[in-house]
């Protein structure tokens, strides 16, 4: 048996043209294709290629699932909406017993074009109030993709996300998680700060001043273009329009928020992360975590599709051991 795949509300003419380049990769000649639906007529429509045959889904659903072919086809057809989804309970933090404010479960994770591996492979992450946690790893291993993941523009393959310990999909996400990039400039529409602070985000001038000053900002001219501020002003203002929102996000996400900065900025910034922290949960994504180490509750590596915590003092040490050998920048 070549594999199985639920269908439900699916563009039968691109699920053909999948069908098609999975036979052809595997040599498969019989694939079977069921959909959810119990109606006769809705299955019969579902017969799209001459090598897949209609089947009645009684008795097939435990195969379904044991069917490690099941995952490879699923590989090829990311547009089908069943997906097998065991959900556990929501973490808990050892230390205070709150339930996670942002979870990952069992995330599976194919980058596209790359059907041979998966970038996250049954990946867990919990991030409980007020914490402030770091993502170090190499290049390419995934970390600015993960950013994505968390905040609804990446969908996983399998696994779920949770708010509150709540399941939750990528509109929720973004109405509470904000982000802010590596180079802000490129998400900034309007020609005005303040513009940029109000415009789509209904709020009103005063508040936004009160972000600005809560920032840092309180200096900056309001009609600056905000694409030709400096780098920590862009990245503060950039915060500032995620503070501004109603919404209120619960947790941010920040993309190297102490590259190519002065040392001045980079301080600022820490100082603006540490008093965030206070109301708010943060996940970092850094090369170079040693000013933010001894602000971090956590530090996590991502690497062979998981992540792995890592231990402070030791991660301390080696950074003061390359700094003294001229290896690591500042």
């Amino acid at each position: 048996m070549g594999g199985f795949i639920g269908v439900q509300s699916v563009d039968l003419k691109r699920i053909n043209q999948y069908v098609n380049s999975f036979c052809v990769r595997n040599r498969q000649r019989n694939v079977v294709l069921f959909t959810l639906s119990q109606s006769s007529k809705r299955r019969k429509r579902s017969i799209v290629h001459s090598q897949v045959n209609s089947t009645d889904i009684s008795g097939k659903l435990g195969k379904f699932f044991e069917d490690i072919k099941y995952w490879e086809l699923w590989s090829w057809i990311p547009f089908v909406n069943f997906t097998p989804k065991v959900i556990s309970s929501p973490s808990k933090s050892p230390k205070t017993g709150e339930i996670a404010v942002f979870e990952l479960q069992k995330i599976r994770y194919q980058a596209s074009g790359d059907w041979d591996s998966y970038l996250f492979n049954n990946l867990d992450l919990a991030v409980f109030p007020n914490e402030l946690i770091l993502i170090v790893g190499d290049n390419g291993v995934g970390k600015s993709t993960l950013l994505s993941l968390c905040f609804g523009d990446e969908k996983p393959m399998t696994g779920v996300i949770m708010l509150d310990g709540i399941p939750s999909n990528s509109r929720k996400l973004r109405s509470k998680i904000g982000r802010v990039l590596q180079d802000p400039s490129d998400a900034f529409i309007f020609d005005t700060v303040i513009e940029e602070l109000i415009m789509l985000r209904s709020t009103t001038p005063a508040r936004a001043r009160e972000v600005l000053f809560a920032v840092g900002l309180e200096n900056i001219s309001l009609k600056a273009d905000p694409r030709q501020l400096s780098g920590g002003q862009a990245r503060r203002l950039a915060i500032a329009c995620q503070l501004v929102r109603d919404s209120n996000p619960k947790m941010l996400l920040l993309d190297e928020p102490l590259v190519g900065i002065d040392w001045i900025a980079r301080k600022g910034m820490i100082q603006l992360l540490n008093t965030l922290k206070k109301t708010k949960s943060i996940l970092i994504v850094t090369h170079e975590p040693g000013e933010l180490l001894p602000y971090a509750d956590r530090v996590l590596q991502l690497t062979r599709r998981r992540l792995i915590q890592v231990d402070q003092k030791t991660l301390h040490n080696a950074i003061e051991i390359r700094r003294k050998r001229g290896e690591y920048a500042e």
